[in-house]
């Protein structure tokens, strides 16, 4: 008698490994026992991580020399589990579990991510934990480009079970081409799987050092060019007034004043003349 074993990834729709075991069989009075001991790793050459599935079915004879049947005994329906053993509602396959903390990095999101170098961008990391509670700090260490030194850490005092928490930093802008977020950085917490707790986050360099803010014209034209047709009417409407001012300055009426008295002393002239004749 030999029992097999299937894996599948989270989805059960492809294989990531199988493998059989010879049996030992045992009489335990009308019962007759097999046993054997399974290597789901392959002998190291696959990881399980939570979230796969495993199937087991025999093939071979039982003690009255009968073949196995292969309804609900074959790779693609394995044998089902008790029922008094299902707590999953998944009978056939088994999941693939942690009962400690299980993290990973659930989403980053930048304020921009076509930037120049130099500026000041805002980034979000969401860290999720999928396992069970964990009071233990870890830190999480932001990167820029492939670069080894984080450009910025941030401890965190642990993640109860299904719980998201957000955090939030700055960056001084460099020329790289993505972000990367890496939970537990230090491996400080023991978990089932550690191959997802990085992630990336990809950044275009739009522009030269110091030029950034021709996104904001890119991304808001209108904005933009309403501020320009402001500056211009403004221009125009102080032009305008400047060379339309009464000017209330001292002298500014003095040649007015002239004016008037040259006209009427010919008044006065013109009157003695009349007085004369």
């Amino acid at each position: 008698q030999i029992v097999h074993w299937v894996m599948r990834d989270a989805t059960r729709t492809m294989t990531i490994g199988a493998g059989s075991t010879l049996l030992g069989m045992q009489q335990d009075g009308q019962n007759v026992v097999w046993t054997g001991v399974v290597d789901i790793t392959a002998g190291g050459t696959i990881t399980p991580r939570a979230g796969d599935f495993v199937g087991f079915y025999l093939t071979g004879y039982d003690a009255a020399g009968n073949q196995f049947p292969v309804v609900s005994n074959s790779e693609a329906s394995p044998i089902p589990e008790l029922a008094s053993d299902d707590t999953d509602f998944e009978r056939q396959w088994v999941r693939l579990g942690a009962v400690g903390p299980e993290l990973r990095v659930r989403n980053i999101a930048l304020s921009d991510d076509h930037i120049a170098p130099g500026a000041t961008v805002d980034i979000r990391a969401d860290i999720y934990n999928a396992g069970g509670n964990t009071t233990s700090q870890f830190k999480v260490a932001f990167y820029a480009g492939s670069s080894e030194t984080a450009f910025e850490t941030v401890r965190v005092n642990g993640l109860d079970a299904g719980e998201l928490y957000s955090i939030n930093i700055k960056w001084q802008s460099t020329e790289v081409d993505r972000i990367r977020v890496v939970v537990d950085a230090e491996n400080e917490v023991p978990e089932a799987n550690d191959d997802d707790n990085s992630a990336e986050h990809a950044v275009t360099i739009a522009y030269g050092q110091y030029f950034g803010w021709f996104d904001s014209v890119r991304e808001q034209p209108l904005a933009w060019l309403f501020v320009i047709l402001s500056i211009l009417t403004l221009a125009v409407v102080f032009t305008v007034a400047s060379k339309t001012s009464i000017d209330y300055g001292e002298g500014a009426f003095d040649e007015d004043e002239a004016d008037w008295e040259d006209e009427e002393d010919e008044f006065d002239d013109e009157d003695d003349e009349l007085d004369d004749d």
